[in-house]
């Protein structure tokens, strides 16, 4: 069974409950919608305390000057002894505080290091803005994460927060920067028109533009025009002679470069990675640090086609060549490559339900190759029949059809040979093998090492890879439909009750009934323990898990609860459809009525339109 069927969740909804952070881009004359997301700044330097002074104590005055101790008779062997002991201490405290500088330094050397690859939440905020209804007018309110108000709705439109900054216009349609303690950053009409980019902001006055920060400290004046991207935080900046300036949304000048012709950026998510590519070059960048990851020439104009989250692994199309067979293709792993046209495509697969399953393969003669170390290789890889199943390029499985066995290989070399009659399947760290004729089905895990056997099976019981509680998920085809899943440790052990079909997420399981007249799900937790139970059709996952929801009824006759996995209960039931603002709160929508919740499930506002 491919990976993509596995555990199927039931009864997905039909509409995204998800709202992704918009991005911020030119405001229009229409109103903005809310804009959620948040972005993070670089933390302001702690306030170093003054060190704390000393009690000075004054020497004491005598009346008349204190006679010179003699100085103790030392035989000239003892004065020899005394003075190369008084040295050797002196070479210790020299030795000692030369150690404590390198120790010193080092450890600025580290601070540094560790800040400068620092993830920056770029939508990091302390407060979000929601809407509401004036007539046919919608307006603009801020407020806290807390759900405590900070502004009426005093604005009607609206940018995003970014870097702790956020566009906004009042009623009178002038135009402004606050912070996200509501305070004015840039005062409405200081600039006659503000247009957002990301982190950057273009402020006109007086026929000149100039690009500014949040706060209004100026980035870049009296240049000819300027480029950016419109889903990353970067500006080239163009002035005389074709020189260009590439600024983050930090106002951090990154590179200098020339091009005769207008750079390119190429758009990506904010949370991996994007390029500017210019004429004889290419710049590479991490949208999640805001720094050059590389700088390379080449002739070839590149977008990024694809990118890991973490930004380690890119692919790169031509130049508005996405869909052609063709363009040039190249990959950026750790250094640049380029392939040319021996890709007829670049597939960047980063794992169904881990992400450290990463590796990419080439396209050529409709076959796909592994790519290793930047090459292509000769590995087909395959997910139905004979041929490799990979899960990541350094760990890799082939089923023989002829020799009827399954051999796993680390990095390149075989670790194991399985006798098996039917195909491999990778899993969660780990590959399956059913074995038709055994009536076996066995994990292993991805160095080839034999982990859990699930004996008396069926042709289509499984079990899934080890997950990030280091537990298995079993499938025995054999038992009734609503026991056939149970969450087990390595060992066999079973740790949940049997159910129809169980989900993994992260530290959680989604775990179905089924038989029963209508839905019923637990929530398990990572011991697959019940956290809560109901008749739920589905639990909705946000934010690495912080906020869980679970649904409740039809589509036409909908609410969710909002769980506190942490106390194992229901903290409030919410009518409508929800949406998850990233911003940092939840917009429930009933028939005519909004409604606004804090991510702890306080309603902070909610309105009727008629």
């Amino acid at each position: 069974m491919p990976e993509s069927e596995q555990n199927p969740q039931p009864n997905t909804a039909s509409e995204p409950i998800v709202e992704q952070p918009p991005v911020a881009e030119a405001p229009t004359e229409t109103p903005q919608p809310e804009t959620p997301a948040e972005q993070p700044v670089a933390p302001a330097e702690p306030e170093t305390p003054a060190a704390a002074e000393a009690p000075v104590t004054e020497p004491a005055v005598s009346a008349e000057p204190a006679k010179p101790a003699e100085e103790p008779k030392v035989e000239p062997e003892k004065k020899e002894r005394s003075r190369k002991g008084r040295l050797n201490k002196r070479l210790i405290a020299i030795i000692a505080g030369a150690i404590i500088a390198v120790g010193a330094v080092i450890a600025v050397i580290f601070f540094i290091n560790k800040a400068a690859n620092a993830d920056i939440d770029l939508y990091a905020a302390d407060a979000f803005f929601i809407s509401t209804k004036d007539g046919s007018d919608t307006r603009y309110a801020l407020y806290k994460k807390n759900g405590d108000k900070i502004t009426d709705f005093v604005y009607d439109q609206v940018g995003t927060f970014i870097n702790h900054y956020a566009y906004v216009r009042n009623l009178d349609g002038k135009k402004g920067i606050i912070d996200d303690k509501g305070n004015m950053t840039v005062d409405f009409g200081e600039y006659e028109d503000i247009v957002p980019r990301i982190g950057i902001y273009e402020a006109s006055k007086d026929n000149k533009q100039t690009l500014i920060l949040g706060n209004g400290n100026e980035v870049a004046s009296e240049f000819r025009n300027y480029d950016y991207s419109s889903s990353a935080p970067y500006v080239a900046v163009k002035y005389e002679d074709n020189q260009y300036e590439l600024y983050n949304a930090l106002g951090k000048k990154l590179a200098d470069f020339k091009s005769s012709e207008t750079p390119n950026f190429s758009d990506a998510g904010p949370e991996s990675a994007s390029a500017l590519s210019y004429k004889g070059g290419l710049i590479i960048l991490s949208n999640k640090n805001f720094k050059v990851l590389e700088t390379v020439e080449t002739p070839v104009a590149y977008d990024v086609d694809d990118a890991t989250e973490d930004g380690k692994t890119i692919t790169f199309v031509e130049h508005g060549k996405h869909y052609d067979d063709d363009a040039k293709r190249a990959i950026y792993k750790g250094k640049f490559a380029e392939f040319g046209e021996k890709c007829e495509d670049l597939d960047l697969n980063d794992g169904y339900a881990n992400k450290e399953r990463v590796y990419v393969t080439c396209e050529v003669d409709g076959k796909d190759k592994l790519v290793r170390n930047n090459e292509v290789t000769d590995l087909t890889v395959t997910t139905y029949g004979e041929g490799y199943v990979v899960y990541d390029e350094d760990h890799y499985a082939y089923y023989d059809s002829k020799d009827k066995k399954v051999d796993i290989y680390v990095n390149g070399e075989k670790k194991n040979t399985i006798s098996s009659d039917y195909r491999v399947t990778v899993s969660i760290k780990g590959y399956a093998v059913n074995n038709y004729k055994a009536s076996t089905v066995t994990l292993y895990d991805i160095e080839g090492n034999e982990v859990f056997k699930l004996s008396d099976t069926s042709s289509s019981s499984e079990i899934t890879g080890i997950d990030k509680n280091n537990h298995i998920v079993v499938r025995n085809s054999k038992e009734d439909t609503d026991k056939r899943y149970y969450v087990a440790d390595k060992d066999g052990k079973e740790l949940s009750g049997r159910y129809g079909s169980i989900v993994s997420h992260g530290e959680y399981y989604s775990a179905y009934h089924r038989g029963t007249d209508n839905e019923s799900a637990d929530l398990l937790d990572k011991d697959g323990k019940v956290i809560v139970s109901g008749e739920y059709g589905e639990f909705v996952y946000y934010d690495d898990d912080s906020i869980i929801l679970g649904k409740k009824g039809s589509y036409s006759d909908r609410s969710y609860d909002l769980i506190d996995v942490k106390d194992k209960k229901v903290i409030v039931n919410i009518k409508g459809t929800i949406t998850f603002v990233k911003a940092g709160y939840l917009r429930a929508v009933d028939g005519d009525k909004t409604s606004y919740y804090t991510r702890d499930g306080k309603l902070i506002y909610e309105y009727e339109t008629k």
